[in-house]
Protein backbone atom coordinates (compact mmCIF):
# COMPACT_ATOMS: atom_id res chain seq x y z
CA UNK A 1 0.00 0.00 0.00
CA UNK A 2 3.08 2.65 0.72
CA UNK A 3 4.23 2.08 -2.91
CA UNK A 4 0.88 2.53 -4.26
CA UNK A 5 0.53 5.87 -2.36
CA UNK A 6 3.93 7.05 -1.54
CA UNK A 7 5.46 5.81 -5.32
CA UNK A 8 8.66 7.45 -6.02
CA UNK A 9 9.13 8.98 -2.32
CA UNK A 10 9.44 5.90 -0.43
CA UNK A 11 12.35 3.36 0.00
CA UNK A 12 13.21 0.29 1.68
CA UNK A 13 16.13 -1.21 3.40
CA UNK A 14 16.57 -5.07 3.54
CA UNK A 15 18.49 -6.16 6.81
CA UNK A 16 19.23 -9.62 7.63
CA UNK A 17 16.73 -12.02 7.71
CA UNK A 18 15.29 -15.59 7.34
CA UNK A 19 13.07 -16.31 3.85
CA UNK A 20 12.74 -14.81 0.64
CA UNK A 21 8.85 -12.83 1.12
CA UNK A 22 11.28 -9.04 1.42
CA UNK A 23 11.47 -9.97 -2.51
CA UNK A 24 7.75 -9.39 -3.32
CA UNK A 25 7.70 -5.80 -1.76
CA UNK A 26 11.39 -5.30 -3.36
CA UNK A 27 9.90 -5.75 -6.91
CA UNK A 28 6.74 -3.77 -5.85
CA UNK A 29 8.29 -1.00 -4.76
CA UNK A 30 10.45 -0.91 -7.47
CA UNK A 31 7.83 -1.13 -9.93
CA UNK A 32 6.58 2.01 -8.57
CA UNK A 33 9.63 4.26 -8.58
CA UNK A 34 10.86 4.01 -5.09
CA UNK A 35 14.28 3.34 -3.93
CA UNK A 36 15.49 -0.36 -2.36
CA UNK A 37 18.40 -1.50 -0.85
CA UNK A 38 19.74 -4.25 0.79
CA UNK A 39 22.65 -5.28 3.34
CA UNK A 40 25.65 -6.36 2.51
CA UNK A 41 25.24 -10.12 2.75
CA UNK A 42 28.43 -11.45 4.08
CA UNK A 43 27.86 -8.83 6.86
CA UNK A 44 23.83 -10.72 7.84
CA UNK A 45 23.48 -12.61 11.04
CA UNK A 46 20.75 -14.55 8.36
CA UNK A 47 21.69 -13.71 4.53
CA UNK A 48 18.86 -15.17 2.85
CA UNK A 49 16.66 -12.02 2.92
CA UNK A 50 19.27 -9.58 1.16
CA UNK A 51 19.89 -12.17 -1.10
CA UNK A 52 16.64 -12.69 -2.52
CA UNK A 53 15.99 -8.97 -2.20
CA UNK A 54 19.45 -8.60 -4.76
CA UNK A 55 18.01 -11.29 -6.67
CA UNK A 56 15.36 -9.54 -8.18
CA UNK A 57 17.88 -7.05 -9.43
CA UNK A 58 15.77 -4.02 -8.01
CA UNK A 59 18.79 -3.21 -5.16
CA UNK A 60 20.13 -0.11 -6.45
CA UNK A 61 22.65 -0.25 -3.18
CA UNK A 62 24.27 -2.58 -0.84
CA UNK A 63 26.47 -2.46 2.07
CA UNK A 64 26.68 -3.04 5.76
CA UNK A 65 24.31 -1.81 8.51
CA UNK A 66 26.86 1.31 8.73
CA UNK A 67 27.39 2.04 5.11
CA UNK A 68 23.62 2.16 4.44
CA UNK A 69 23.18 4.85 7.67
CA UNK A 70 25.53 6.74 6.02
CA UNK A 71 23.97 6.67 2.64
CA UNK A 72 20.61 7.17 4.33
CA UNK A 73 21.90 10.14 6.17
CA UNK A 74 23.79 12.05 3.61
CA UNK A 75 20.79 11.39 0.92
CA UNK A 76 17.98 13.29 3.67
CA UNK A 77 21.04 15.73 3.98
CA UNK A 78 20.86 16.59 1.06
CA UNK A 79 16.81 16.20 -0.35
CA UNK A 80 16.34 19.12 3.11
CA UNK A 81 18.82 21.08 1.95
CA UNK A 82 17.24 21.35 -1.24
CA UNK A 83 13.86 21.89 0.10
CA UNK A 84 14.80 24.51 2.95
CA UNK A 85 17.82 26.52 0.94
CA UNK A 86 19.76 29.22 2.98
Amino acid sequence: NIAHIYKQSCGLIIFTGMGDDGAASCRLLSQQGGTVWAQLPESATSDSMPRAAIATGCVSLIGTPEHLAEALAARLKNRFSKENPA
